[in-house]
């Protein structure tokens, strides 16, 4: 069975954004950022800090070259395994 990747999470300080300026142009990518120091190359940014929506990401994106396509921030968004879910619900 051959399966075709839809997107790409990028969760690394390392990533530089000629980087993922790169990567964009071949699939849409999805970017985890809790720093808000820069504007990325990216179509997702996701910040699931509870204070994410406060850190004005789209101000910081609204002279980006490539703006993403939607903002995921606050606590919402955690990313937890199923065994975790299931004892908070």
């Amino acid at each position: 069975m051959r399966l075709e990747v839809q997107q790409i999470l990028v969760d690394s300080y390392f990533a530089t954004k000629a980087y993922l300026f790169a990567l964009s142009h071949t699939i849409p990518i999805a970017y985890m950022d809790d720093l808000e120091t820069e504007a990325f190359p990216v179509h997702f940014l996701i910040n699931y800090n509870l204070y994410a929506e406060e850190k004005g990401y789209e101000r910081l994106y609204k002279i980006a070259p490539i703006k993403p396509r939607k903002f995921f921030l606050g606590g919402n968004y955690i990313p937890l395994r199923e065994e975790f879910i299931s004892k908070i619900l």
